[in-house]
């Protein structure tokens, strides 16, 4: 199965609040799922911190949510 994953908060640059959202929990729950497949897709360049497990892709698409007019577009396209 292929899962893909809004991780906007991971990418580098993000300083909003993530509330009480562990991102090490994404991480986890990929390496305990080897057989599929997650696409962790967010609007900038990830974060350098820990590798991710081989079944992870990580993608940048754009374009960058700056603005709610944005925010619209990334979410309905």
């Amino acid at each position: 199965m292929t899962i893909a994953v809004d991780t906007r908060f991971l990418a580098a640059g993000r300083n909003e609040a993530t509330g009480n959202f562990d991102p090490g929990h994404l991480i986890h729950f990929a390496k305990i799922n080897k057989p599929h497949t997650f696409l962790f897709i967010s609007d900038r360049p990830f974060k350098a911190g820990p590798a991710f497990p081989e079944n992870v892709i990580p993608l940048v698409a754009g374009p960058q949510t700056t603005n709610r007019l944005r925010m619209q577009y990334w979410f309905n396209y």
